[in-house]
């Protein structure tokens, strides 16, 4: 029962300071295994996560961008293992906020903001947002929408940041839209990663008049379709479309 494993594991966190050697079993049950749940965007519960939460966020992050290696048990646990490092290692410090989305007191979505400063600010922007991520069981709900904007809340409220950056890859057509559809720029282009920097500023946002909740519910990164053609995206995305398609490298911007 991965419900009473996952209990466990946040029993024998909460009783060491030594990290557990590996993240909780749900990042090992394959794709195929797992059944679509429904729920109600009011049940979410957004918790600051805490370090002992470090090893359910490695699970949520594993299930969420390896899901075509689910069928290699030992590949997740070992990638679960080197993300729950990751994470310990980058959690903590002022102006960085990790956050775990629970419904029904169970895991399901996870996102970094940091906005403490990391180097060359072109190469590397703050605030950022990072590690978005939803187990696949759980998507095509508005989950992810609502990830974003508590983000851009923490920043703009709390923070009292004007701008947020987060990064895509070129070829995600459905997060392309939905990132569109929030009000995000292109910012820089790494035509050879095939990822795109975008920026929002959040001052234009704070003018407009559609709420957390409005956006959620009209689901705009889950009714994307994969094999949209840049026609049917909004400005910003035809724009990326065309420096990575049609523009020639040495034409491309290419910071990060």
């Amino acid at each position: 029962d991965p419900s009473y494993q996952l209990q466990t594991i946040r029993k024998l966190n909460s009783e060491t300071t030594v990290p557990p050697m590996f993240a909780p079993p749900l990042a090992i049950i394959p794709a195929k295994d797992r059944k679509k749940q429904r729920l109600k965007l009011s049940d979410l519960e957004f918790v600051t996560a805490n370090i002992d939460d470090m090893a359910e966020a490695s699970g949520i992050l594993v299930s969420s961008f390896f899901e075509n290696a689910a069928l290699n048990p030992t590949f997740h646990a070992i990638r679960a293992h080197r993300e729950h490092l990751r994470l310990r290692e980058h959690h903590g410090g002022e102006e960085h906020v990790q956050t775990i989305v629970r419904w029904e007191g169970e895991p399901i979505a996870f996102v970094d903001v940091d906005a403490r400063p990391k180097g060359d600010p072109e190469l590397n922007p703050r605030p950022y947002i990072s590690d978005l991520a939803v187990r696949p069981e759980f998507r095509r709900q508005g989950i992810a929408t609502q990830l974003v904007l508590y983000c851009e809340d923490i920043v703009q409220r709390i923070w009292q940041k004007q701008f947020v950056y987060l990064r895509v890859e070129t070829k995600n057509a459905v997060a392309l839209r939905m990132y569109a559809n929030l009000g995000y720029e292109l910012f820089s282009h790494n035509q050879i990663q095939g990822k795109a920097t975008l920026r929002k500023s959040l001052q234009e946002a704070s003018t407009q008049t559609l709420s957390m909740k409005d956006v959620a519910l009209s689901k705009n990164e889950e009714n994307a379709d994969f094999s949209c053609p840049p026609s049917v995206l909004s400005s910003f995305s035809s724009s990326l479309y065309r420096r990575t398609h049609l523009e020639s490298p040495s034409s491309t911007l290419s910071s990060q």
